[in-house]
C-alpha cells in the first residue's frame, strides 16, 4: 500500500498490510485513540500525524479521556520523513482550559507531564507529573494564560514493532511554542513509546519537548525505547539519534524554570557514541546504571541520572569533551557505594558546560571516605564559564573526591560548592536558634536572644568535612582534589556558607583540600571557604577550612580565604575565622612524593605514611602497611585485599597483602584496595539452640547456612531480626547471602498451646517479658495488659487481647496474623500499625475506648494501600473507640480496612482529620496562603495572588489524601486522610467518619478534605461522613472539599448525612474552597443465571 500524495485521514484501524508507505508528498492523519496501522513494514517518507485531543473535563472515573494518537503496529518501521504530533495533546487555556492531568493551577504556568511546568513565581513549579516512565502513552497537558492563550501539549506516538525500527527522520511530540505575547504558559511535551527488537538511526531526531512561553514554559514529555533483543542490538552500530525531552525555553517573565522530562532506555546501547548531540532529559530504566563509552563528545545536551538508584557509574575509556552540555549525577540517600565518573583520557568542559555531582552517604569515618568520585587519568580542563558543582551529602557529610593528573581552571571557570554542605539544622557545628553555624571557626552569637553559634570541628590538616548548616541556611560543601601533577587556578574554587538574614543565622564555610605536585595560577584565581554573612539579630557563619599540599608553588597567591561571616549590623555577631594551611611537602630537592590512596575509598590507618601526599627521601626503601580489617561501624568493616603501585601513568607493582615493599626512586602512588566485610550476629532464643554459632565477619556475598535445633517439647517457630530476608522467616535451615550486616535469632515455641501474657517495654521476641517465658507460638493466645510490645517481624498467633494500659506496635516490614480475634479494649489500650499488615482470622473488636492507629508508608502507586487491616469476621467499634487513619504526609500512601461486616456504633469514630498530605505537599498543594485542593480546588488568598491548589483524583474511587496548604512563612495546615473500607457484607455506621482538612487562620491556608471510600453489600445506619475542606479567615484561602464514594447493592443510609463541602472563609466567600464530590454507586446483586436450551 502506497499513499503517494495528498492528505489521508484514518478513522478506524485498517486490515493488515504487507507494507505501507507514506510518500514524501503525502500526509497520513490518525483520528481516534484505537485507530492503528498494522503492517509487516511501515515506511514514512512524508508525514504521519494525528488529530488534537479535545477533552475538556475528566470522565466518571476522574480520568482525562485520550482521544487521538499515532499508533503503528508492525514488524519493521522506517522513518525517513516525519511523525509529527506537535501541539496535538490536550489544549491550553483558550476557552475554559487548560486541559489535561498536568494542567497548571497558575494562570501563566506551563503544562506538566514528564516534568513540571515553569512559572512566574520563583521556587514554585506548575502542574503535576503523571503517567508511566517505562511505557508512556499519554498526551501532554496544556499551559495557562492571563491575556493571550495557553499552549497545547504535545501529542502521543506509539510504535509497536516486533522487528527493527530505523529513525533517520523526525518523530516529534513537542508542546506548543508561544513566541509572541505576554502572560502565557507553554504546553508540556507529549509521549513517544517505541518497542522493538532492535533500533537504529543516523541523523534522526526523537523529541517530546516542552513549549516556550513568556512566563511559564512547559515541562518536558516522556520518551521510552525498549529493545527486546539486547544481544542483536549489541552487534549494531550505536544509533546516532538525538533524544530530547527538554523543558521549554523560558521567556522574560519566567522566574522558575520548568523541569526536563523522562528518557527511558532499557539498555545503554541505545545511547549515541562517540558523539551525543542534542540529547536532553532525565534518564530512567538503564539496568545497573553502569554506562561505558570508548570516547564521548557531548554537545548541546543535558543528562540527569536519577537519585533513586544505588550506584551510578559512568566510564569513558578515552576522552570526554563537553560543549554547552550538562551532566547531573544524583546521589542516593540510602547507598554507601560512591557515584563514579571515570575518564581514561582528558575531560574538557567548554562553552558553558556544567557537571552537578551529589555525594551519597559514606561509612564512618565520613572524613576520609568519599561519597562520589570524579576520576580523570588525563587532564581535567574547565574553560571560561564552565563549572563543576560538587555537593556533599547534606545529612551525612560524605564528600565528592576529584582525582586527576592535572587540573586547569581557566579564568571565569569554577568548582563551586557554595551552600552544598550540611543542610539546614544539620552538622556537628549547627547553630542554635538565630546563631550562626560553625566549622573551622565558631558561628556568631545572636546576643539579644542568648542563642550561641555552633562550635568549631574538623581537621585543620586534612579538611574534608562540609560546613554545618544554621537553622535556616546550608553550609559550604567540600572540594577535595587529588592531582598527580599541576593544579592551575585562574578561576575560582569556592565552598562558602549560605548567607543569613535579619532573624536567620548564616551557615559555615566548607572545606577545600588539595594535594598536588605543583600549585600555580594567576591574579584571577581564588580559593574561598568563607562563612556566610548576615544582618540584624542573627550570627554570621564560622569560616571553613583550606589545606593545600604541594611540592612546588608557582602561584604565590594571597587570594585564599576562610574568613568568618560578617554581621553588617553588629561586628560582635560575626563568625570567627576558619583555618588556612599551605604546606610544601618537598623539603629539599632530593625529596620525592608518595601519595597514598584507597579504593574504592580510604580505610584504616596506613603506616608509616598516611593517606595523602607524603615527602620521602629519594632512594628510600619503604615498607608500608595498613591495619585490616578496619573502620568497623554498625556491622560493616573493610578488609584490605591488596595494593598497587604506580608513577601516575604506569603500573609498577602489585600485591595481595596489606604490606608493600618498594624503593622511592620517583614520585609514586600507593593504592590500598578494599572490600566490604559484614558481620553476622546469630543467636538462639530460649528453648532451643543453633547447630553451630556462625557469628562473625564475612566478605561481601559470602553464603552462610544456619540450622535451628529445638529443645525437647518445643518446635522451631521462626527467625527474627532485621537480617532475615523477606519470605524466609520460617526456613530451617536459613541460607543467607552476606551482602549487608545481619542480625538473626532463632525462636522456639512449646508444643503445648498456652496463654502468653506480656509485661514491660521491649521487642516481641524478648523472652523474659512473656509469662511463661519465651515468645508465643502459632497456637498461643496473647494478652498485653500493660507495657509496650514492639513487633518488627511477621508473626502468627491464635488471638490477641490488648487491654487496660497495653500498647502494641506493629512496625514497618512486619505483620501480625491471628487465627482468631484481635481485641483492643480500654481507654489506654492502643495498637499502632505502621506501614504493615494486621490480619485477623476472626473479629477485630475495638471496645470501651480502645484505639487503633494506622500509619501509611510510601506507596508505589496511590491506589496501593500500605497498611492492610483485615478481619475474616467483623470489624466493630463501640462507643468512645477510635481508629486513627494517617496517610504518608509526603507520598500519600494510606490504609484499608477489609472485613465481612463493619460496625461503627454511636460515639465511635474513624478519624483521618488532618492526616493526609502535610503542609506544602500533595498534587493539590496551595501556594503561599492558598488552601489545598482535592475534590474541589483550594481557595485563593486574593490579596497576595497566591493560588489555591487544583483538584485531582477520582470521584468514583477516591483513594488520594487531601493536599496541604501552602506556607507563606507562617505555617500551614494538613489535608484530610483516607478512610477506605471494603466489606463483603454490611457496613453499619451510627458513629462518624471524619476525613476533614484542618482549619486555617489569618495568614495560614486550610487543608483540603480527604477521601471516604466504601464498598459493601449493604450500607446502613444514621451516622455522619465528612470530608470537608478546612475553614479559614483573614487573608488565607479555604481548603477544597474532599471526595466521598459509597458503592453498595442496598443503600439504607441517609445521603444527606455525607458532606464534602469546600472550606468556608469567615468573611469573604470568594476565598472559599471549592466543593468536593459525593458518589452513591450501585453494585448489582450477585445471582445465578440458568441457561435452558
Amino acid at each position: 500500500m502506497v499513499i503517494a500524495a495528498g492528505r489521508t485521514t484514518l478513522t478506524a484501524s485498517a486490515p493488515k498490510f504487507s507494507s505501507l508507505t507514506v510518500g514524501s508528498g503525502a500526509t497520513l492523519v490518525f483520528d481516534g485513540w484505537e485507530t492503528a496501522v498494522t503492517a509487516d513494514l511501515v515506511r514514512i517518507d512524508g508525514t504521519a500525524t494525528h488529530s488534537t485531543n479535545m477533552a475538556v473535563s475528566t470522565n466518571a472515573l476522574g480520568e482525562w479521556p485520550r482521544d487521538n494518537r499515532v499508533w503503528i503496529v508492525a514488524t519493521n518501521v522506517q522513518v525517513f520523513g516525519a511523525i509529527n504530533a506537535d501541539f496535538r495533546g490536550w489544549r491550553g487555556r483558550d476557552s475554559g482550559g487548560p486541559y489535561g492531568p498536568g494542567r497548571p493551577a497558575f494562570d501563566r504556568g506551563g503544562g506538566a507531564y514528564g516534568g513540571r511546568g515553569g512559572t512566574y513565581s520563583a521556587g514554585t513549579l506548575a502542574g503535576t507529573t503523571y503517567g508511566s516512565e517505562s511505557a508512556p502513552e499519554d498526551p501532554g497537558s496544556g499551559g495557562g494564560y492571563s491575556y493571550g492563550g495557553g499552549g497545547a501539549g504535545g501529542g502521543a506516538v506509539r510504535i509497536d514493532a516486533t522487528g527493527h525500527v530505523l529513525v533517520n527522520g523526525l518523530i516529534s511530540a513537542n508542546g506548543e511554542y508561544l513566541t509572541a505575547g505576554w502572560d502565557r504558559g507553554g504546553g508540556s511535551g507529549g509521549s513517544i513509546f517505541i518497542t522493538c527488537a532492535t533500533f537504529a538511526g543516523t541523523g534522526g531526531v526523537i523529541r517530546a519537548e516542552g513549549g516556550c512561553a513568556s512566563h511559564g514554559p512547559g515541562g518536558g514529555g516522556r520518551i521510552a525505547i525498549v529493545c527486546s533483543d539486547p544481544a542483536a542490538q549489541a552487534v549494531l552500530p550505536r544509533p546516532f539519534v538525538a533524544l530530547s525531552v527538554a523543558r521549554g525555553p523560558a521567556g522574560g517573565g519566567c522566574n522558575q524554570q520548568a523541569e526536563h522530562g523522562t528518557l527511558y532506555l532499557n539498555t545503554p546501547l541505545l545511547l549515541p557514541e562517540p558523539v551525543m548531540s542534542n540529547c536532553q532529559g532525565r534518564l530512567r530504566g538503564l539496568p545497573g546504571w553502569s554506562l561505558s563509552f570508548n570516547e564521548l563528545f557531548l554537545t548541546n545536551s543535558f543528562l540527569q541520572f536519577p537519585s533513586n538508584v544505588e550506584q551510578t557509574a559512568i566510564s569513558v575509556s578515552n576522552s570526554l569533551v563537553m560543549s554547552a552540555s550538562t551532566l547531573d549525577v544524583e546521589g542516593y540517600a540510602l547507598s554507601r557505594t560512591p557515584m563514579w565518573l571515570e575518564v581514561g583520557g582528558d575531560m574538557v568542559l567548554t562553552n558553558g558546560s556544567r557537571i552537578y555531582i551529589f555525594a551519597g552517604p559514606t561509612n564512618p569515618p565520613a572524613t576520609t571516605n568519599c561519597g562520589a568520585l570524579i576520576s580523570v587519568n588525563g587532564a581535567l580542563v574547565l574553560a571560561t564559564n564552565c563549572a563543576i558543582y560538587p555537593a556533599a551529602n547534606n545529612t551525612n557529610g560524605g564528600a565528592v573526591l576529584i582525582r586527576t593528573s592535572n587540573l586547569v581552571l581557566q579564568a571565569g571557570s569554577s568548582i563551586n560548592a557554595d551552600s552544598r554542605g550540611w543542610t539546614t539544622g544539620w552538622g556537628p557545628g549547627r547553630g542554635t536558634g538565630r546563631g550562626g553555624a560553625g566549622h573551622g571557626g565558631k558561628g556568631g552569637w545572636a546576643y539579644e536572644w542568648g542563642e550561641p553559634g555552633g562550635q568549631a570541628y574538623g581537621s585543620e590538616q586534612s579538611p574534608i568535612e562540609p560546613g554545618s548548616g544554621s537553622n535556616h541556611r546550608s553550609g559550604g560543601g567540600t572540594i577535595w582534589v587529588q592531582a598527580a601533577g599541576t593544579v592551575n587556578i585562574n578561576g575560582t574554587i569556592t565552598a562558602q556558607g549560605q548567607g543569613g538574614a535579619h532573624d536567620n543565622g548564616a551557615a559555615a564555610g566548607g572545606s577545600v583540600y588539595i594535594t598536588c605536585d605543583t600549585i600555580s595560577g594567576g591574579c584571577s584565581g581564588r580559593i574561598n571557604a568563607d562563612g556566610g554573612s548576615t544582618s540584624g539579630t542573627s550570627g554570621g557563619g564560622g569560616g571553613g577550612r583550606v589545606a593545600v599540599y604541594y611540592r612546588s608553588d608557582h602561584w604565590g597567591t594571597n587570594a585564599v580565604s576562610a574568613s568568618g561571616g560578617i554581621n553588617s549590623s553588629s561586628g560582635n555577631r560575626n563568625g570567627t575565622n576558619g583555618t588556612v594551611v599551605w604546606v610544601c611537602t618537598a623539603t629539599n630537592a632530593d625529596d620525592r612524593v608518595l601519595t597514598v590512596r584507597g579504593e574504592p575509598g580510604p580505610h584504616g590507618q596506613p603506616s608509616p605514611h598516611d593517606y595523602g601526599a607524603n615527602a620521602v627521601k629519594a632512594g628510600s626503601a619503604l615498607t608500608e602497611t595498613v591495619a585490616s580489617p578496619a573502620d568497623e561501624s554498625s556491622g560493616t568493616a573493610y578488609a584490605c585485599i591488596g595494593w598497587t603501585l604506580s608513577n601516575g601513568t604506569s603500573l609498577i607493582n602489585t600485591g595481595t597483602s596489606n604490606t608493600a615493599h618498594f624503593v622511592m626512586d620517583s614520585d609514586l602512588y600507593l593504592t590500598w584496595h578494599w572490600t566490604s566485610l559484614y558481620y553476622l550476629a546469630c543467636s538462639a532464643n530460649v528453648n532451643g539452640s543453633l547447630a553451630a554459632d556462625m557469628s562473625g565477619w564475612y566478605t561481601n556475598m559470602a553464603l552462610v547456612s544456619l540450622q535451628a535445633v529445638p529443645d525437647a517439647g518445643y518446635s522451631f517457630l521462626q527467625w527474627s531480626g532485621a537480617g532475615v530476608p523477606a519470605g524466609m522467616h520460617t526456613n530451617n535451615p536459613l541460607n543467607l547471602v552476606m551482602d549487608r550486616p545481619r542480625d538473626v535469632m532463632a525462636n522456639f515455641a512449646s508444643l503445648t498451646a498456652t496463654q502468653k501474657t506480656w509485661t514491660g517495654v521491649a521487642e516481641w521476641f524478648s523472652a523474659a517479658n512473656w509469662i511463661p517465658p519465651g515468645p508465643p507460638g502459632m497456637q498461643d493466645a496473647v494478652v498485653i495488659p500493660s507495657g509496650t510490645n514492639t513487633l518488627r517481624d511477621p508473626v502468627t498467633v491464635k488471638s490477641v487481647l490488648v487491654c487496660t494500659a497495653g500498647v502494641l506496635r506493629v512496625e514497618q516490614r512486619s505483620s501480625l496474623a491471628t487465627a482468631g480475634s484481635v481485641t483492643i479494649t480500654g481507654l489506654s489500650a492502643v495498637v499502632h500499625v505502621t506501614n504493615a499488615t494486621l490480619r485477623c482470622g476472626g473479629d477485630l473488636r475495638i471496645l470501651a475506648g480502645g484505639s487503633l492507629y494506622t500509619w501509611g508508608g510510601a506507596a508505589a502507586h496511590i491506589s496501593n494501600a500500605t497498611v492492610d487491616v483485615s478481619a475474616g469476621g467483623e470489624i466493630r467499634l463501640t462507643s468512645n473507640s477510635v481508629i486513627y487513619a494517617a496517610s504518608h504526609p509526603t507520598n500519600g500512601g494510606s490504609s484499608i480496612l477489609r472485613a465481612r461486616d463493619v460496625t461503627i456504633e454511636a460515639g465511635a469514630m474513624i478519624n483521618a482529620e488532618g492526616r493526609g498530605y502535610g503542609v506544602t505537599y500533595g498534587p493539590g498543594v496551595g501556594t503561599g496562603r492558598g488552601g489545598g485542593g482535592y475534590g474541589g480546588a483550594g481557595g485563593m488568598a486574593y490579596g497576595f495572588p497566591e493560588l489555591g491548589g487544583p483538584s485531582y483524583g477520582w470521584s468514583n474511587a477516591p483513594v488520594h489524601p487531601g493536599s496541604g496548604s501552602g506556607n507563606a512563612g507562617y505555617g500551614g495546615r494538613a489535608g484530610g486522610g483516607v478512610i477506605r473500607i471494603e466489606a463483603s457484607g454490611i457496613v453499619t455506621l451510627n458513629g462518624s467518619l471524619n476525613a476533614n482538612g484542618l482549619n486555617g487562620q489569618h495568614d495560614i491556608g486550610s487543608g483540603a478534605g480527604g477521601s471516604i471510600f466504601i464498598t459493601c453489600r449493604r450500607m446502613s445506619g444514621s451516622g455522619q461522613m465528612t470530608a470537608r475542606g478546612g475553614d479559614t479567615s483573614g487573608t488565607s484561602g479555604g481548603g477544597g472539599g474532599g471526595r466521598v464514594a459509597v458503592w453498595s447493592t442496598t443503600l439504607d443510609f441517609p445521603t444527606n448525612n455525607a458532606t464534602a463541602r469546600g472550606g468556608i472563609h469567615a468573611t469573604d466567600s470568594a476565598r472559599n474552597g471549592g466543593d468536593g464530590t459525593i458518589v452513591w454507586g450501585h453494585i448489582p446483586a450477585p445471582g445465578t443465571v440458568f441457561v435452558v436450551r
